[in-house]
């Protein structure tokens, strides 16, 4: 079912792969003065003599104009960044609780750890789904119990949901970050501001100072041609691991020398004979799911929890499971984007989409749903003279693509950036945006 975009007014929306400063003056950095518009995806604006911005853009179907913007009747501007519009996928770190048989499962018990997914499917917050881990615990060992549970659980999901989720066994414990705990241990992992964080070296402080990494639980493979710094993550030999030195040397593996194992993917050719670490735990994490299709199956994340019933500990049933829930990894903003130009088209002209397909009419839309998009609204009113008093409020919205130069995840990128540069500069209110 398609995403849905309200809107309580006109809302032209605009894609803008480069700015072209069209002005004669106030040409904003790495622009000059009245540049031209020549390649699709260009846009500009231009100052009329009744102080009116006018916007111009070359389109997949030739140039076009905005509305005429009085500058005395912008109500509001405001600039995005895309990095705000992401968003995050949901993990869970699980584990037996320290208070239950002292982190231990009781020999004899069935172990089951529910996922509580919320709309993987429908539109209804309604629409749940569960899948289960079940092991027997044969022993006192938790590392079995984890081991066995993460197979059960990883072959459960497997059977329809192998591209959204993944299940990791964790060499080292997860938990929540305690500022009266020391952390002086290379490879300890801990969830803070809803992350989870790494400990890259032996010196205590919070996940604040450079002592962290934000981990990567699915890193790139280990080269040879490559020199790795402190705290970097890898996959080598089906394990993930942080450079605990301050340069790991290039050209072989020096294992433990350089190195602490963090974490094991658990994949479809694993068995308890190849999982022969000593495991602490359990981490799930959400991919973003695949399918999309423009303003028709979008990919918003997965929202989903993890349950246990209770299991006997001696002579009484008690709570075991421990779910710590944190965000790794994101989903970018090119869909939403995508999905915005896709319904706001309809303001300009595009008024039957799809409607009696395979006989209508395509419209080649413009945004690149792998690239990322920083937003610029502008709020403003058309006000009627003399008898016609009618004030009729619009939107000016421009999806501008972030390129390669735009390194920086919380500033606003290179063709944001010149576009606020020159509106606050040709408004005359340096504050506009």
């Amino acid at each position: 079912m398609a995403r849905i975009f309200t809107s309580n007014q006109v809302n032209q929306v605009y894609v803008a792969k480069a700015y072209k400063h069209l002005l004669s003056s106030g040409a904003p950095t790495g622009h000059s003065a009245s540049e031209t518009i020549s390649a699709v995806g260009d846009l500009g604006f231009k100052k009329t003599a009744d102080n009116d911005l006018v916007f111009e853009q070359l389109g997949k179907g030739g140039l076009v104009r905005s509305d005429l913007i009085p500058i005395s009747s912008i109500m509001f501007a405001k600039a995005v960044v895309a990095e705000k519009m992401n968003k995050p996928l949901r993990a869970i770190a699980m584990s037996i609780k320290s208070g239950y048989n002292s982190g231990n499962p009781v020999a004899g018990e069935d172990y089951v750890i529910t996922l509580d997914m919320q709309n993987p499917i429908g539109m209804s917050p309604d629409n749940r789904y569960l899948k289960f881990a079940a092991a027997r615990a044969t022993s006192s060992s938790a590392s079995d119990l984890y081991k066995n549970l993460a197979l059960n659980m990883y072959k459960n999901l497997a059977y329809n949901m192998a591209d959204v989720f993944n299940v990791y066994l964790t060499i080292t414990a997860v938990s929540e970050y305690d500022s009266s705990t020391s952390y002086t241990t290379a490879g300890q992992m801990v969830t803070y501001n809803n992350k989870l964080y790494v400990h890259k070296n032996t010196t205590n402080g919070a996940p604040t100072t450079s002592n962290w990494v934000a981990a990567d639980l699915n890193p790139s493979a280990f080269s040879t041609a490559s020199t790795y710094a402190l705290g970097d993550i890898v996959e080598y030999n089906g394990s993930i691991y942080v450079c605990k030195l301050a340069v790991s040397s290039a050209g072989s593996w020096t294992g433990s020398t350089n190195w602490i194992e963090i974490a094991t993917p658990v994949k479809g050719t694993s068995t308890t004979t190849s999982l022969s670490g000593t495991y602490v735990g359990i981490i799930v994490t959400t991919n973003e799911m695949s399918g999309y299709i423009r303003e028709t199956n979008h990919v918003d994340p997965i929202i989903f929890h993890a349950y246990a019933s209770e299991v006997t500990n001696g002579s009484y049933p008690a709570q075991w499971l421990q779910a710590i829930e944190f965000n790794q990894g994101v989903i970018k903003n090119g869909k939403i984007a995508a999905d915005l130009e896709y319904f706001a088209m309809g303001e300009r002209a595009d008024q039957y989409k799809y409607r009696g397909w395979p006989n209508y009419v395509p419209t080649e839309y413009m945004v690149d749903t792998s690239k990322e998009y920083d937003m610029i609204s502008i709020h403003f009113a058309y006000q009627g003279s003399n008898h016609a008093v009618q004030k009729s409020e619009k939107d000016i919205t421009i999806l501008c693509e972030r390129g390669a130069g735009d390194t920086t995840a919380s500033n606003l990128g290179a063709v944001a950036a010149a576009i606020k540069a020159a509106v606050n500069t040709s408004t005359g209110a340096t504050t506009i945006l």
